[in-house]
């Protein structure tokens, strides 16, 4: 309850946090999102058609959505998206968040920019530029199995091509063949993404959220070092006491300096009068010495006037 006591410092900060993000809302950029769908189609765990492919297959593991999510945002396919768009190379990547879905084995590949068609343009760029690295890498994969079995054939005579184990290596290079020139059979673009006028960001309720919650717990923060603080003082009573006596104290000697310095003052004057009362009484001796001179000198003429007179 100390906290609340401090109410003021608190709705001046959630009041200024609101601010902020009002000016961020009016201020802020429009982004807009696109989506593009990649549907999945692992290698069943048990066909040796694909043995050697590097190609997404069920497993107890981890999902192939999964896998192939993390292969999509690669430095490879990026930088041909980028070069496609003719955009910067990191703008395309911090545009584009990948997400897989293992339920359905679809991936999302999402786009955002400040313009819809963009972020449609980026997602579909990244897509599509996925399934066509995948599909090269798939077909390198694929001439150097049909030239691995072709050569591991030629040593078996026709007759007995048809027989066990030849016959199993004549049916993959069969199937192998008939994929020539076709994509991945693994992945594929299942949606593209259409441009949509739909901000994503910002928006108004998480940002004021945001702001109202980080404002109000920086203002209860500042409530509490000022609760604090009270506490700390009304606990140490003593010192504040010791504080006021130590005032005291420093008041009292500058006192007694200022009488010092005032009784110093007193003391030069009171010199100076005595100095002045010693040059008065010297003077008042040498006229009282002149009087007595000049009192001798009329008796001593009225003594020949009365001697003339006789």
């Amino acid at each position: 309850m100390r906290v609340l006591a401090h109410w003021k410092p608190i709705v001046a900060v959630v009041l200024l946090g609101l601010a902020f993000g009002i000016a961020y809302l009016l201020l802020a950029e429009d982004r807009y999102a696109a989506e593009a769908k990649l549907q999945v189609v692992p290698v069943p765990a048990g066909d040796r058609t694909f043995e050697g492919f590097a190609l997404p297959r069920v497993s107890d593991g981890a999902s192939a959505a999964e896998t192939v999510a993390d292969l999509v945002a690669t430095a490879s396919v990026v930088d041909q998206a980028a070069v496609q768009l003719r955009l910067d190379r990191g703008d395309v990547l911090d545009a584009v968040t990948v997400h897989a879905d293992d339920d359905s084995n679809v991936v999302t590949v999402r786009a955002e920019a400040d313009d819809p068609r963009l972020a449609a343009q980026i997602a579909n760029a990244v897509a599509e530029e996925f399934v066509a690295e995948r599909s090269g890498a798939f077909q390198g994969e694929l001439n150097r199995t049909i030239t691995q079995l072709r050569e591991a054939l030629r040593s078996v005579p026709a007759s007995e091509r048809d027989v066990p184990p030849a016959d199993a290596l004549v049916a993959r290079v069969t199937a192998l063949r008939a994929l020539l020139g076709e994509r991945d059979p693994t992945v594929r673009v299942a949606g593209n993404a259409v441009a949509q006028n739909f901000v994503v960001w910002p928006r108004p309720v998480p940002v004021l959220a945001v702001a109202l919650l980080g404002s109000l717990l920086l203002g209860l923060a500042v409530a509490a070092l000022m609760a604090a603080a009270d506490a700390r003082r009304m606990a140490s009573p003593t010192d504040d006491t010791l504080a006021q006596r130590e005032s005291v104290l420093v008041e009292r000697v500058r006192a007694v300096a200022k009488r010092e310095r005032a009784l110093a003052k007193g003391e030069a004057a009171l010199a100076e009068r005595g100095r002045a009362v010693d040059d008065r009484r010297e003077s008042v001796a040498s006229r009282g010495r002149a009087l007595g001179e000049r009192v001798l000198a009329v008796t001593e003429r009225e003594r020949r006037l009365a001697h003339q007179a006789d």
